[in-house]
């Protein structure tokens, strides 16, 4: 490992390792700071930490740093830093963005996120089998769409007058710039229910998908979802798993809501498939209004009759696009 290497990688570590800061990284961004990457990231960086991190927190996370980096055992395949040219530009904008990406790769090459279309979907833990029915359908319908707009125009949602729905935003000037030969892809966070089966239906239907975990790499949680990383790595199938959190942190009820603004942060569009009134996929929906994401909910007549989308359909009575299929 040469110097540059060791010194990307200790300073990975060590922010992934301090205590979350909401307003960390917007702070650097509104000063036009940069992390220094070095083989001791806590003094390199010091003059920034001072403001959010006491010695003693610091010093904490400098010992934990330097512990793993010993082991020489590392469970990610690649990590991306605030800088590097392949960041994700739509997740660069977002108030507060991760400062670090720990990624795990199906088939072990690093994923350049601006070489992708993304389309979030996110949705309860416990859906009715007219959802998954939806899921399956949204992403088959990625076979014959070039590109996330395509894929709402032929879904009901765009139409050929308005089809930019976030005129002169910050949004659309990205979109301008991107090429128009990317790669379409879903993102969603691998818990149970519809995040699951969101990527199951990319592998079935041969669209790359990423999971933003809640926990560290080297701490996957739910385990139960682990067996379709390895069925897509066996079909050398693009599936990769991704988190802010240091590798050994294992997922907590604080964890899941972080995670949430990062798979809003990859795309300007976000799929709402059920969710009640409580649902903690609601608070994906919360950080798509405070991002500027277009939120579109997944509506079907059988709700009206069992319920379950409560929180679905609150959106859709406020004036969300919604998409409903006769299935």
């Amino acid at each position: 490992m040469s110097y540059q290497d060791g010194a990307r990688l200790l300073t990975a570590l060590f922010f992934s390792s301090l205590p979350y800061r909401r307003k960390f990284l917007h702070f650097v961004k509104e000063k036009h700071l940069q992390i220094s990457l070095s083989e001791t990231p806590w003094d390199a960086n010091k003059e920034i930490l001072k403001f959010f991190f006491s010695p003693k927190l610091i010093e904490y996370s400098k010992q934990k740093t330097l512990s793993y980096y010993k082991k020489k055992n590392f469970s990610f395949d690649f990590f991306i830093i605030w800088g590097d040219p392949d960041y994700p530009e739509l997740l660069k904008e977002i108030y507060d963005p991760p400062l670090v990406l720990f990624g795990k790769s199906s088939i072990k090459t690093v994923i350049n996120f601006n070489k992708f279309d993304l389309l979030s979907i996110v949705g309860t833990r416990k859906p009715l089998a007219i959802s998954l029915q939806g899921v399956d359908r949204i992403v088959e319908m990625f076979r014959i769409s070039k590109s996330t707009d395509t894929l709402l125009y032929n879904l009901g949602i765009l139409n050929q007058t308005s089809k930019d729905l976030f005129g002169n935003s910050i949004i659309h000037q990205l979109k301008l710039n991107t090429s128009k030969n990317l790669q379409i892809g879903t993102v969603s966070g691998f818990a149970k229910g519809i995040d699951f089966r969101v990527h199951r239906a990319s592998i079935y239907f041969q669209v790359p998908t990423i999971a933003v975990l809640g926990s560290g790499i080297d701490q996957i949680s739910p385990k139960s979802s682990l067996p379709l990383f390895f069925e897509a790595k066996r079909s050398y199938h693009p599936f990769f798993l991704i988190s802010e959190f240091f590798p050994t942190y294992k997922a907590g009820k604080y964890t899941f809501p972080l995670r949430n603004r990062i798979i809003v942060g990859l795309s300007p569009y976000l799929i709402l498939v059920q969710a009640g009134k409580k649902s903690g996929a609601l608070i994906s929906v919360d950080y798509a209004l405070q991002e500027n994401r277009e939120i579109i909910v997944f509506h079907h007549q059988l709700f009206d009759q069992v319920g379950g989308n409560e929180g679905g359909e609150e959106l859709i009575q406020q004036g969300a696009n919604f998409i409903s299929f006769l299935l």
